[in-house]
């Protein structure tokens, strides 16, 4: 069985894929989640991510423990 996407698997760069829509805020339907595909979109190497990206990730992620819910 091959892959079925190809790199960068889930982060389109042309911001097709329905993940890219998963992670769209207010007007904007859909947005980069990945430096990697944010930086060779827009060809600015030190482009960075939105700054509610990172907790909207680790909620979407099923193998992380909420940040509300971990010990400190």
């Amino acid at each position: 069985m091959g892959r079925k996407k190809n790199v960068p698997a889930f982060d389109s760069c042309g911001l097709s894929a329905p993940e890219n829509n998963l992670f769209g805020r207010g007007t904007t339907k859909a947005r980069h989640f990945t430096p990697y595909s944010l930086r060779h979109t827009t060809g600015d190497d030190s482009a960075r991510l939105d700054r509610d990206l990172p907790r909207t990730l680790a909620l979407m992620n099923p193998t992380q423990t909420p940040p509300s819910r971990r010990t400190r």
